[in-house]
């Protein structure tokens, strides 16, 4: 009798598509630099289905040749631009931060690897980037093929601290001193994060509170009233593609709405954010980001 024949083991791609216009008429089949997460379960030829796997996760490549703004949503160690991104990127690295020296757009100028960059340098001076830090955003050029990223070995959470909310409510956060004018800002968190609190079927999410210090005066405000209320925030929260600038708005919730209906931007893992605050006159902000 001829020997038995095996059966044959087959493997399958599967395609999902998830289109998505990221600005400019540029249309993705993914996200750029996006945590997602997926499980399967699997028919065998006479339909037995097997139960759903254990959920398994990564990031997206960012855009190439392109800068991307990208955050680092760990506490990295070690924490220089060359142990942060270096690996990730391979080549000359080029990573700048914004360093505000003013209200304006122009007000300032970037800390960067491999040097800073200043459009007037006679006015504004910036450094060498020497570390890199968890709730700040970077300009980071990706080269050409799949640039996923990752963090350095020794990286652990962000460590969060007691923090008070607007109603005397204590809960764990992440304090990020904000800078007069643009702000590039990113989660600490390896979690979406919602801007403002909202009212998720009944369940208040807790959003991002922004602390302001004037002497002995303190005044918390979740982020939906200090962009609007206060004014002490633009209400635009704007990010970079690759190839222009998308911008999301917080707005006031309308008579009935649940709470945080006209603020739902959210704060995505691994990507950064321009955010403008207002001239301080003399007092200090500080974003309050729950752990």
């Amino acid at each position: 009798a001829p020997p038995k024949q095996d059966r044959i083991k087959q493997s399958y791609m599967v395609s999902v598509n998830n289109d998505i216009d990221t600005g400019g008429g540029v249309i993705e089949d993914r996200t750029t630099n996006t945590r997602f997460y997926f499980a399967i379960k699997t028919l065998d030829e006479v339909h037995n289905k097997s139960l759903l796997s254990n959920v398994a996760g990564g990031l997206t490549a960012l855009n190439p040749y392109a800068y991307n703004m990208v955050s680092v949503p760990y506490n990295p160690s070690p924490s220089t631009p060359v142990d942060g991104f270096g690996d990730d990127v391979g080549g000359q690295l080029a990573v700048y931060w914004w360093d505000s020296g003013g209200p304006n757009f122009d007000s300032g100028c970037y800390d960067g690897e491999p040097a800073p960059y200043s459009g007037n340098p006679t006015k504004y001076t910036c450094l060498k980037l020497t570390s890199v830090k968890e709730g700040l955003g970077y300009f980071l050029w990706a080269p050409s093929g799949n640039t996923i990223l990752d963090v350095p070995t020794g990286s652990v959470p962000a460590s969060a601290q007691s923090c008070v909310d607007d109603t005397g409510g204590s809960f764990q956060c992440y304090v990020l001193q904000l800078q007069e004018g643009w702000n590039m800002i990113g989660p600490p968190f390896d979690r979406e994060l919602n801007f403002s609190s909202r009212d998720v079927g009944g369940v208040i999410e807790k959003g991002l509170y922004v602390k302001r210090t004037s002497g002995n005066n303190v005044n918390v405000a979740t982020f939906q009233d200090a962009v609007t209320a206060r004014n002490w925030i633009d209400s635009s929260i704007y990010t970079y593609n690759g190839i222009n600038y998308t911008y999301e708005v917080c707005d006031r919730d309308n008579t009935g709405e649940p709470v945080g209906t006209g603020c739902s931007l959210v704060m995505q893992p691994w990507k950064a954010y321009w955010m403008r605050l207002h001239v301080v006159g003399g007092a200090t902000f500080e974003l309050l980001i729950p752990q």
